[in-house]
């Protein structure tokens, strides 16, 4: 299976890029918007799987090989059965034991990964057991290159990295110099775009550097937090795109206690294409207001209150936003101009353009790269 990336645009202001992907019978332009398999959504796009697993589960595993079978087959009876058929599967998983794992260890993960209607790429596991990488040192990048080396005899796919926006600049260079991939995956931890921004400057930079382009992609980002003037939460997520950001992926980490609200809930939040805010949803004609009359979810089932059809309807509204700004793009629009628009998040935009324009300063990169 092959793959081929062509950068198509680059914005002269911002990191955003526009690519053309094709991997076998499958073409994207990206920026899309990922989401995970639902019957209440239908759209071409990369369909995520999330799984976790730890070094009792994988033993377990190698003892009985009808578990791996009956994982599968769970997934598959689960998640396989709502996608679409021009949808891309991608299959993360993540390792919790606190240790690099082991070839037997990860040779059963790619196991799990090999049957290409589970995933149509490789993903190296992410390391979400520590809670510091710091003294990882070499390690960590020779868990990279033993992984891709243990890939060599398995059915050929794309193969993607994936790393935690808590690696330092040093062992990222370091990685992206040392291993050879089809695509990036930045897992953001929690964190906001635009306290990255700096980080995403370096590894913008350092891809620049590689013979091919590169997916990059994300997942587990945070939108914000919410105005305390209002129940609108500025959509700092789609700032990753500006920030040279592919792909938005899914958010998978149990979500942190939301204080605003006590003990209670929070309400169901909704995209608006027209400011670019997340409303918290307290009332039908908020909903009224605000619908995406366009959108394949009939507003019924968002009047019914259900958390996950929020999600599928902001996946859905987000991928319809990127399709409008990729139209804008081809018309001669610079994406600067499209996304400085969008008034919740003018002030992030005009910030990430500035740190292109200024660069990167070599002192700055002498001190983190220990020069």
């Amino acid at each position: 299976m092959s793959i081929n990336i062509e950068e198509q645009y680059a914005d002269k202001s911002l990191y955003f890029k526009i690519k053309n992907i094709r991997i076998d019978k499958y073409f994207f332009r990206t920026p899309i918007k990922a989401t995970v398999p639902s019957k209440y959504i239908d759209i071409k796009s990369i369909y995520e799987m999330y799984r976790r697993l730890d070094a009792n589960n994988i033993r377990k595993m190698w003892e009985d090989s009808n578990i791996i079978s009956s994982f599968q087959h769970k997934v598959k009876s689960k998640s396989l059965r709502y996608l679409p058929e021009d949808a891309l599967p991608i299959f993360f998983i993540e390792y919790k034991t606190p240790k690099i794992p082991s070839d037997k260890e990860l040779e059963l993960m790619f196991r799990i990964q090999e049957p290409i209607f589970y995933s149509r790429f490789y993903v190296i596991p992410i390391l979400g057991g520590f809670k510091k990488l710091d003294n990882l040192g070499d390690d960590l990048v020779n868990y990279y290159k033993r992984a891709v080396e243990l890939l060599e005899s398995f059915t050929p796919k794309p193969i993607m990295i994936s790393i935690r926006i808590d690696f330092s600049l040093a062992q990222i260079k370091l990685l992206l110099n040392s291993v050879d991939m089809d695509a990036l995956c930045i897992d953001f931890r929690n964190r906001v775009p635009t306290s990255t921004i700096l980080q995403m400057a370096h590894i913008n930079h350092y891809l620049r550097e590689k013979e091919h382009e590169i997916l990059l992609y994300s997942i587990n980002l945070r939108a914000g937090l919410k105005n305390k003037e209002s129940d609108v939460i500025p959509a700092k997520d789609i700032l990753s795109y500006a920030l040279g950001i592919d792909v938005l992926g899914k958010y998978h980490l149990r979500p942190p206690g939301i204080r605003d609200f006590g003990n209670k809930p929070a309400p169901p939040r909704m995209f608006y294409r027209k400011d670019y805010g997340y409303y918290y949803v307290h009332s039908p004609e908020i909903v009224e207001r605000i619908y995406d009359r366009e959108s394949r979810i009939p507003i019924e089932f968002l009047m019914k209150g259900s958390p996950d059809v929020y999600k599928f309807y902001n996946d859905e509204s987000i991928q319809r936003e990127m399709e409008y700004v990729k139209k804008r793009i081809d018309e001669g629009t610079d994406a600067y101009d499209v996304f400085s628009s969008k008034g919740n998040i003018q002030k992030q935009i005009k910030n990430i353009a500035q740190r292109k324009r200024k660069g990167i300063p070599e002192t700055l990169e002498k001190y983190i790269l220990g020069g």
